[in-house]
Order: structure tokens, then sequence, then C-alpha cells
């Protein structure tokens, strides 16, 4: 992926932003997100918790 300057300068602020989906009952989800420049998955907590992922379909 190639970036413009603009784009790479505006990534390296450090941003949060908000995910949010819909549960089958139609209530919101939110999630706090951020971006990282070496495009790894990170968990943001706010205090130390057990945590299962999901990956693919249905998960």
């Amino acid at each position: 992926m190639i970036l413009s300057p603009q784009a790479v300068a505006f990534l390296a602020e450090d941003y949060s932003g908000i995910f949010s989906t819909l549960r089958p009952d139609g209530s919101p989800h939110a999630a706090p997100v951020r971006f990282t420049p070496c495009f790894a998955l990170r968990i943001l907590l706010r205090r130390p918790a057990p945590v299962i992922l999901f990956s693919g379909h249905g998960g």
C-alpha cells in the first residue's frame, strides 16, 4: 500500500476512534480502535481481562 505524505503524517498522529457494530438483537456495540503503522492487531483494555480472539466466518 502506498500512502501520500499527507496520509502518512496524519496516521503518525495519536488518534483513537470508535468501531461500532450492531448485535443480532439490534443493539449497538462499540469498541475503541487505533491505527498502528505495522498493521499489527492490538487489543485495548481498560483493565486486565481474559481475551478470546476469533477469526474467520462466524467468529
